[in-house]
């Protein structure tokens, strides 16, 4: 069944068994600062983070855990006066090292200019290593911005490999942005020193020159490297049609040089996510925008874009790709939208976190949550979890940015970011807050609790699920059948062959094996045992009846008028309706039945005359 549309983070509405996991939310809403989560670490015992805090023009340096029950304790943070650590906009990346320490890299501003730095601290906060690279600045004149860092740690030999977007400011005419655009390699010892580096970039001569941007870095088997970039093309606003964007799978060896290329390109204009996540068999899921233009060129052109999520063989060939959402918007800027982290769940299954967004009107305004998805590795969508934070309005407010996603010990999923209140910044109120999320193992806060409504006729009963937070579920219908189903089917129709009180029970199962029953006593009444079930009106042979084959029935002496037969099956859709013209008659219906059980039965008008179990092996 379609269970609760939407969980509130703000609210605590939702209810708890003792035996459950320990599931929990945490917002920060600080009175003159804000806080971005960035980096989520998980252990068995807790999760450690890194976040940035800090107000007006100064981002500090935050490291910290959380315990199991959701409670917080700041185990560093790092108030340096000198620098505007960019730790939410770098989206700095975190592991740990050979000696068990927490090793973050992030771009660091300051009046000397911007460049990586990378900080090394205990599990207790404490820094061990904490240091700039600021020669790139100085000496290569490079200016390093706020794309994704990516840090790959090898503690074979106590190096670290950072990935960086850069600025060639040599030819800098505008900050930067007219310099050519690349990303650099750095391989480099746990003390700072530089081992060796590798530039992406492509650098024409002219005015207008590709973009070239970090999306992600994964570390392969045998010490390789896979470096996807987003290389594009922008005229400007007045020439949209000749805008393009492709990406780059690029394998690398252990010392940085290219082993293998390929270029990705679906449609005009494809930029990609920060979303990328190494399969078993060498392939990958990758997140992206796929494009159409709009408008009327060459003036008021546009591209109306929305976000995919593909998996590629270990060739770096697409195999299949699906849509995130069902409209084309022209949020193309990489910041909404996308599916932003993936993790595998299982060999067969994987989830994802992304900002969700439901149009309202077309092109013009948009409703946003948080969303939490599984998939089979096919791309068949298993489940959709939404999140929301209020207060929310009709138009891109709040807004919301998923910066981690990982898998926790329970079974469930830990995720992080921020989130954006623009009604709030608008007015200069605190209005840009952190938030953390952890769920079980079908993305809720609680335990599965167990509910149903039901409706009789004569031997017909309706059963409607409203039970929430369940995954699947199984009814006892107390006359010897039973039926499971998933949790997208919230009515099931059941027919009782014979007056009397019938005990039903519904199930709903969680996680980890916990679940939720409730039981009902109904009465069941008004069955005619002259005529219900004994064959005088209705007789169907051969009954049971194999896969594929067509159904005959034979209709006795009815004096009713306008009858009709209607096949049903257990979860009470109707694969077949259609009128009685004469009694006493053989029909035959050219309806090949799919194995299970049926109700075959005879109305008139609302009256049930007779009906029969039809089993189809």
């Amino acid at each position: 069944m379609k269970i609760a549309q939407y969980i509130l983070i703000f609210c605590s509405l939702i209810y708890s068994k003792v035996e459950a996991q320990q599931n929990f939310q945490k917002v920060y809403t600080f009175q003159d600062t804000f806080a971005i989560f960035n980096d989520v670490f998980v252990t068995d015992s807790c999760f450690y983070y890194t976040a940035t805090t800090g107000g007006g023009n100064r981002a500090f340096f935050n490291f910290g855990k959380i315990d199991l029950t959701g409670i917080e304790h700041v185990l560093l943070l790092d108030q340096d006066v000198t620098s505007h650590q960019r730790v939410m906009f770098s989206q700095a990346d975190m592991d740990t090292n050979f000696r068990g320490n927490f090793v973050t890299a992030y771009v660091n501003a300051s009046i000397i200019g911007t460049y990586p730095r990378i900080k090394e601290t205990t599990p207790q906060g404490v820094i061990v290593n904490d240091f700039s690279l600021i020669d790139y600045w100085i000496n290569d004149s490079l200016s390093f911005n706020t794309d994704p860092t990516r840090i790959i740690i090898n503690n074979g030999d106590s190096s670290y490999l950072l990935a960086f977007q850069y600025y060639d400011h040599t030819t800098d005419d505008n900050n930067g942005y007219s310099g050519s655009a690349g990303v650099i390699l750095i391989k480099l010892k746990y003390d700072g020193t530089i081992l060796w580096d590798k530039k992406f970039h492509y650098s024409p001569v002219g005015l207008y020159k590709p973009f070239w941007g970090l999306l992600n870095f994964i570390k392969l088997p045998n010490n390789e490297i896979l470096i996807i970039i987003d290389e594009k093309m922008s005229y400007g606003s007045s020439q949209l049609d000749l805008n393009w964007t492709k990406s780059h799978f690029i394998k690398l060896d252990e010392n940085g040089n290219e082993i293998e290329h390929k270029t990705f390109h679906d449609g005009q204009y494809s930029p990609g996510a920060f979303a990328g996540t190494l399969l078993e068999d060498g392939g990958l899921l990758y997140s992206y925008y796929e494009s159409e233009l709009g408008g009327v060129p060459p003036n008021s052109d546009y591209f109306r874009t929305r976000p995919v999520i593909a998996c590629f063989d270990n060739n770096y060939n697409l195999v299949w790709k699906k849509s995130l959402r069902e409209f084309y918007g022209t949020d193309y800027s990489l910041i909404i939208g996308q599916m932003t982290e993936v993790r595998i769940v299982e060999d067969s299954l994987f989830v994802g976190a992304f900002n969700y967004i439901e149009e309202i009107e077309e092109n013009m305004a948009y409703k946003e949550r948080l969303r939490l998805s599984q998939y089979n590795l096919n791309g068949v969508n298993k489940w959709n979890r939404d999140y929301i934070y209020y207060p929310t309005d009709d138009f891109n407010d709040p807004e919301y940015g998923i910066y981690d996603l990982e898998l926790t010990p329970d079974g469930g999923y830990i995720m992080l970011g921020e989130v954006q209140i623009l009604d709030s910044l608008l007015t200069n109120a605190p209005g840009q807050f952190g938030y953390v999320l952890k769920t079980n193992c079908l993305g809720f806060l609680g335990d599965p609790i167990a509910e149903f409504a039901y409706s009789t006729n004569y031997g017909d009963v309706q059963f409607v699920n409203s039970s929430i937070q369940a995954g699947s579920y199984q009814w006892i219908f107390g006359d010897g059948d039973t039926l499971s189903t998933t949790e997208y089917i919230d009515s099931v129709k059941h027919n009782y062959l014979n007056n009397g009180n019938y005990t039903v029970q519904l199930i709903a199962y969680g996680c980890n094996g916990i679940n939720d029953t409730i039981s009902k006593t109904i009465q069941v009444s008004g069955i005619s045992n002259g005529f219900t079930g004994d064959g005088t009106l209705l007789t169907l042979f051969p009954n049971p009846i194999s896969s594929g084959e067509s159904i005959a029935f034979y209709v006795g002496n009815i004096t009713q008028e306008n009858v009709t037969v209607e096949i049903v099956n257990t979860h009470g859709q109707t694969v077949f309706q259609g009128k009685i013209q004469l009694p006493n008659t053989t029909y035959i219906i050219p309806l090949k039945m799919a194995s299970g059980a049926y109700f075959v039965s005879l109305r008139n008008d609302s009256d049930l005359l007779e009906v029969e179990k039809l089993i189809v092996k």
